[in-house]
């Protein structure tokens, strides 16, 4: 079982060891890949476990996947620990993506802005690109098409990644640069200035 402080990844090291100690089951070979997803999702840390449960067709992801879920999860959680959540929360803003609304974690570390699922509308191409996540290893995300967010009264062209494997929707550089986004701090708040208007929803406490 997975420690509470041990990071998936080593949780994950340490099983590979066990079964290669403790077994014959090969944890490389294709036709064994099933029971090891199996046995890291049984053996994950309580609150991991029902996140990776969670996970649309997650006996099909590769266990390269399920680790770098594992860990943007448990890096966000540690981000907030729970006895600080009344005081203290994520900088958020909503936007409205065709005719669906998302909220979504303004972080300007990311920088491609990405959501964990797709507008109403059919909106999907044929197209992925590679991307390199939390984990330092890249995985290819889907592209969907242009289409106009709106801010407030403020609207611009983007398009969006897909990333059903992220905890949150993420508004990343190349979307706050498209709406020539200027982030201040003051008060222990962000506050964030779009072109004449300022977004007080965006306004947060930081960590």
């Amino acid at each position: 079982m997975q420690k509470k402080k041990k990071h998936p990844s080593d949780f994950y090291k340490k099983l590979y060891k066990a079964f290669c100690i403790y077994t014959n089951i090969d944890p490389k070979a294709a036709d064994t890949q099933s029971t090891v997803r199996l046995i890291f999702i049984s053996q994950s840390a309580p609150d991991i476990k029902k996140q990776l449960q969670r996970l649309k067709e997650a006996k099909k992801k590769s266990l390269e996947e399920l680790v770098s879920v594992a860990t943007i999860y448990k890096i966000h959680k540690k981000k907030y620990p729970k006895d600080q959540q009344e005081t203290k929360r994520d900088p958020q803003v909503h936007l409205a993506l065709k005719k669906t609304v998302y909220s979504c974690l303004l972080n300007s570390k990311a920088a491609l802005s990405t959501v964990t699922t797709k507008p109403k509308e059919k909106s999907l191409t044929n197209k992925n690109i590679p991307v390199m996540g939390i984990g330092k290893k890249p995985f290819y995300c889907s592209i969907l098409q242009k289409a106009t967010v709106k801010i407030s009264n403020i609207s611009v062209s983007h398009a969006f990644l897909l990333e059903p494997n992220s905890p949150v929707n993420l508004l990343g550089k190349n979307l706050l640069y498209k709406l020539r986004a200027q982030i201040f701090f003051s008060n222990n708040k962000i506050i964030v200035w779009l072109p004449q208007r300022q977004l007080p929803q965006l306004c947060a406490a930081l960590t």
